[in-house]
């Protein structure tokens, strides 16, 4: 148990794949709050450290939401187009693509009660974020369509749900400015608030139950 009281995971949660999946969701009791993931310091040092939320989304950010990744399987770099051509290339694995296949880099905003955080998703997870639409789609939209895809992101704010995070030190710059960065490895965003709210309920007798 983490310092205040909640769950820091070694591994993932939720039971999906990739990394640090396999585990349950944590208890309502063991969420953690962002205000104590940053008390806790969750990340610091060499091992990354996982935690799950349920927040708010007060932001997404509208600049930079993908970017071109190469088609070919399992590399997922990013392509330069080549001037004066309708290609694009990857310098990873060499290969040549008429176009890339664009992939979610968003920049979120969490909050909850005790404090807000900027978090990382990338493809799976912002296309939950998104409605379900491909980066791909998105990208094109934000091109062809400025004030629809503004109205998008709009739409797609102040969803509620479930984040389970991944936090790890990281340095930046030449002056290595070390700073905790928070991904999001998965989520679940609320459509039953019932049965939310019956967890919220049964958390709060618990809390109260205690000695």
């Amino acid at each position: 148990m983490a310092p205040g009281g909640f769950a820091s995971l070694s591994s993932g949660a939720f039971g999906g794949g990739g990394e640090g999946g396999g585990r349950p969701p944590v208890q309502f009791s063991e969420r953690a709050t962002l205000g104590g993931i940053r008390d806790a310091e969750l990340g610091k040092g060499s091992v990354a450290e996982y935690a799950e939320v349920y927040a708010l989304i007060t932001f997404i950010r509208n600049e930079s939401i993908a970017y071109p990744a190469c088609r070919t399987d399992k590399c997922n770099k990013k392509m330069q187009q080549n001037p004066g051509q309708d290609s694009w290339s990857c310098e990873k694995c060499g290969n040549t693509y008429d176009a890339p296949e664009y992939r979610y880099v968003l920049t979120v905003s969490l909050s909850d009660w005790s404090g807000v955080n900027f978090v990382t998703a990338f493809n799976k997870e912002g296309a939950i974020i998104l409605g379900g639409r491909s980066a791909n789609d998105v990208e094109q939209l934000r091109v062809t369509n400025p004030d629809d895809f503004q109205a998008l992101l709009l739409a797609c704010t102040f969803q509620s749900g479930v984040f389970r995070l991944k936090l790890k030190e990281e340095t930046y710059g030449e002056q290595q400015t070390q700073r905790i960065k928070a991904q999001i490895m998965d989520v679940r965003l609320t459509t039953d608030f019932v049965h939310e709210n019956r967890e919220l309920v049964g958390g709060i007798k618990a809390l109260l139950a205690r000695p």
